[in-house]
């Protein structure tokens, strides 16, 4: 004998039900009503919310008559929009209490909810989730639609997200919970549909900053291929936000030397920004681009009104060019004119010595142009070429100098002898892409 539904405790439950949504009561119940009438967190002033409703999907899911999950699927459909409410409400109540392997067999209430509300139009069930986010008078209720967003995993979900997140009790920005959830429906969404990342980047753009964290860990969740990419685009167009989208980028930099140039170009923009924690991170993350016009926007942040910004421009001045100077601007502006005037002059004859040079010559060059960083990227393509050259300790010395200069454009030269013949060439070549992150 099925049990009977017992009244909310709550008072707040005895309003009008488009006034107090009892999800929470809902969730208490549910492992026990799979198959009976369940209050919903959905407006009560709809016509889709009637008792005949109720009764018709109720009726549906005791499948007294015994027909197969399609058979249901078909019955619930049937009903056309009336259904969306009462499917709604045992979808969100009821999936967290589904055993694992009925849910998984494709059965279960909360599936064939699910897969109801999938088969209803899109429009209506996202109109009545919208009114929902609004009229929700408590967490739970929020809570309730912003999950049950997430499972229908439609890019239309995330409109149901902002409005759950602007209806949302201000002291609630950043619960943990909340938070949780939001990633949760986000990351689902953008798994499911990946064009749905350009709303996500509104969403993004508009959410308050604990809850724009969550939306970068859902892209990075399940865009990781996305996400420096998405990240890079979001850059200058919140200025709160800029500094965790750069160490976001610095905890996971570009692989891909087209997609480092537009990073360096981006940040050595933002070195200019008038956040001091965004020129700080900035300025942090340009010690992976050693080239001239990085380290020109390095030598103006020394004179950066804030010291820590100006430490770090140092620091990476230091790593980019490999000797130590002191923080006076006119020193690094005389360093950087001179390793113009040698990269035109000794650096051609060290080039031309690596094409017509004798083994002596050439491991001689080899050794000059591994100590010039600032200009990895111009001195990668002639020092790989070395690495076909017959001669194994040739081979090994340029291999050591691409490590050296340790760019990007240095380590797609190293990938190509991860199979050398000599396998202190191969072990070397090995080591510094696994030391740069890179898969060999």
């Amino acid at each position: 004998m099925s049990r009977a539904l017992p009244r909310p405790p709550s008072p707040a439950t005895a309003l009008p039900f488009a006034l107090a949504p009892t999800l929470a009561f809902a969730l208490a119940v549910a492992p026990t009503l799979r198959a009976q009438e369940l209050p919903s967190p959905l407006p009560a002033t709809r016509p889709d919310r009637s008792e005949s409703a109720e009764r018709a999907v109720a009726a549906v899911l005791r499948n007294e008559a015994r027909k197969s999950a399609v058979e249901q699927l078909e019955s619930l459909v049937a009903l056309g929009e009336a259904a969306i409410a009462p499917c709604f409400a045992r979808m969100v109540g009821l999936a967290a209490h589904d055993a694992s392997d009925e849910a998984d067999a494709g059965g279960g209430d909360a599936t064939l909810c699910r897969r109801a509300l999938l088969s209803l139009p899109e429009s209506a069930v996202t109109a009545l989730l919208l009114e929902a986010a609004a009229l929700a008078p408590d967490l739970e209720g929020q809570l309730a639609v912003l999950r049950g967003a997430g499972q229908l995993e439609r890019a239309s979900s995330l409109a149901v997200a902002h409005a759950v997140l602007r209806a949302l009790d201000p002291l609630l920005v950043g619960h943990p919970i909340v938070v949780g959830t939001l990633r949760h429906c986000v990351a689902a969404v953008v798994a499911a549909e990946p064009e749905a990342l350009r709303d996500v980047e509104a969403l993004l753009l508009a959410a308050p900053l604990p809850f724009a964290t969550a939306l970068l860990d859902a892209v990075e969740l399940r865009r990781a291929d996305e996400a420096r990419r998405f990240a890079l685009r979001l850059l200058g167009r919140r200025g709160d936000l800029d500094a965790l989208l750069i160490a976001r980028l610095d905890a996971a930099p570009p692989r891909d030397r087209r997609e480092h140039e537009r990073c360096a170009d981006a940040l050595r923009d933002r070195c200019g920004a008038p956040e001091r924690e965004v020129r700080r991170a900035a300025t942090r993350w340009l010690r992976r681009d050693a080239t001239p016009a990085t380290a020109h926007v390095l030598i103006e942040r020394l004179a950066d009104p804030d010291a820590r910004t100006a430490e770090l421009a140092l620091a990476a001045l230091r790593a980019i060019g490999g000797v130590t100077l002191s923080a006076e601007p006119n020193e690094w502006e005389a360093w950087l004119a001179a390793e113009s005037e040698w990269r035109r002059e000794e650096g051609a004859r060290c080039l031309e010595l690596l094409e017509t040079g004798s083994d002596a010559q050439l491991l001689a060059a080899l050794a000059t142009l591994a100590r010039k960083r600032l200009h990895a990227d111009a001195f990668a393509a002639p020092i790989g070429a070395l690495l076909r050259h017959p001669r194994g300790e040739i081979r090994l010395a340029a291999c050591e100098a691409l490590a050296r200069l340790d760019s990007l454009a240095c380590l797609e030269e190293l990938a190509a002898v991860v199979d050398d013949p000599d396998p202190r060439v191969a072990a070397r070549a090995t080591r510094s892409l696994h030391r740069s992150g890179a898969n060999p």
